[in-house]
């Protein structure tokens, strides 16, 4: 009942209908008080919904912005897009042996202040059954979304540890790591690694100055959650009656990121009030 109440009575005010004008103004001031302005961010999943959305965001905050993504088209037609200079790596993150070459020598050459690892894919089907995943898909989902981002991290900060300067690095995780009923386990199992891996890195590497934090989105209106720009949104199973935008995850993102984040070292939930 309360639920529903709140629901009628929290409304979008745009309609509910997600457009470009929706994504722009959300996407037209800083959230840092120009704190991280000239630090080198590196995103992985640069060019799905959610990451391009962080492109934007730390554009406006005025990073100099580094993607990682598999296709070097998707990469080169996002750089286009703005009047920046971006470096980018084209690497499959399912493959550690890549990361390992490609990465680790960009790292060597290059600083990076703040990682963000937002990499992610569904694992194929949506079996409800554990045992009914194909051993390939639950391999490629877990390489992809947690092994990806251990090695990135680790690579980052192994290699400034000594400096003890203040590396800054987000997991994206997911709801989905918390639900006890998940159907999309490689998913969902992939997604709860990463809050392991946040504390893990924490307790290893906080002595050097870094700060690991991981966000975990509910429904988010992505290409992944079969929503399009100008689609109506309204009807989420949530209190806000509609999904979250890439916009505000890539807010929130930037916000950790900052100075104003900096002692914030537990995950967060960006769930719009959706029940686990």
């Amino acid at each position: 009942m309360i639920r529903k109440v709140l629901g009628k009575i929290i409304k979008s005010p745009w309609n509910a209908q997600y457009t470009k004008s929706v994504q722009n103004s959300y996407s037209n001031a800083t959230v840092t008080g120009s704190s991280i302005e000239g630090k080198n961010v590196c995103i992985s999943g640069a060019t799905g919904d959610i990451g391009t959305a962080l492109v934007r965001r730390f554009l406006i905050e005025k990073c100099h912005v580094i993607l990682i993504g598999r296709s070097e088209e998707k990469l080169k037609k996002l750089c286009d897009q703005y009047n920046v200079k971006m470096d980018y790596m084209v690497m499959d993150l399912s493959i550690p042996a890549e990361i390992e070459k490609v990465y680790s020598d960009y790292v060597k050459k290059n600083r990076i202040d703040i990682l963000i690892n937002n990499a992610g894919v569904w694992g194929g089907a949506r079996e409800k059954k554990f045992r009914n995943v194909p051993v390939v898909n639950l391999i490629n989902t877990l390489n992809t979304n947690l092994k990806s981002a251990e090695l990135l991290s680790k690579l980052l900060l192994e290699a400034y540890k000594r400096e003890k300067n203040e590396i800054s690095i987000i997991n994206i995780s997911s709801i989905c790591s918390q639900f006890n009923s998940f159907g999309y386990s490689p998913y969902g199992i992939s997604k709860a690694g990463l809050l392991g891996l946040t504390k893990d890195l924490n307790v290893k590497y906080g002595r050097y100055g870094a700060t690991i934090r991981a966000i975990l989105p509910g429904s988010v209106a992505t290409k992944m959650g079969n929503i399009k720009v100008g689609d109506n949104i309204e009807g989420n199973n949530n209190i806000l009656n509609r999904p979250a935008l890439a916009e505000e995850i890539a807010a929130l993102t930037a916000v950790y990121a900052s100075d104003i984040g900096k002692y914030c070292v537990n995950n967060l939930t960006a769930s719009a009030g959706e029940k686990i």
